[in-house]
């Protein structure tokens, strides 16, 4: 029998899987929280407004164009700017959690989740690493949300 040899990343890729969809069905009895996806909350919503992320060495600033297009533009602690347009997959989880996942043109993967109630991101990024066994790099980060523009 062959000996088969497990990718770490698509083991790390399928736990996370498994996490974001097991988050999709707590429910949550507090008064007000809905875990319908349908049922918007305007405080909450994140398209068409444009939203402040920092974390521990940058901030990005993000306006969420629609479902399906992100514009960010990011400043490190050095002042360097980067900024692009993305289209992006985008899930509204339940009235203040979302899911989004895009490739940038350097091959940089983005999976974030946003809580606009806790305001709080926790972004896995992957990208090329030519020292890493599976020639990618994985990395997680949080940091906090605001909004700075209002609907």
């Amino acid at each position: 029998m062959p000996a088969y040899k497990i990718n770490p990343f698509f083991m790390l890729f399928g736990f996370l899987t498994v996490a974001a969809i097991s988050a999709c069905n707590l429910k949550d009895n507090s008064p007000g929280v809905s875990t319908d996806p349908s049922v918007s909350n305007a405080e909450h919503d994140l398209i068409g407004r444009t939203g402040k992320i920092t974390y521990e060495k940058f901030q990005a600033e993000v306006n969420y164009l629609n479902d399906s297009t992100l514009h960010w533009k990011t400043v490190d602690a050095k002042g360097a700017v980067a900024e692009e347009s993305e289209r992006v997959s985008y899930q509204k989880l339940n009235d203040h959690l979302y899911f989004l996942n895009w490739i940038e043109d350097s091959g940089l993967t983005v999976s974030q989740v946003i809580d606009t109630e806790e305001m709080k991101v926790t972004a896995y990024l992957t990208y090329k690493d030519t020292t890493a066994l599976s020639g990618r790099k994985t990395e997680f980060l949080r940091g906090k949300f605001e909004y700075i523009n209002n609907k």
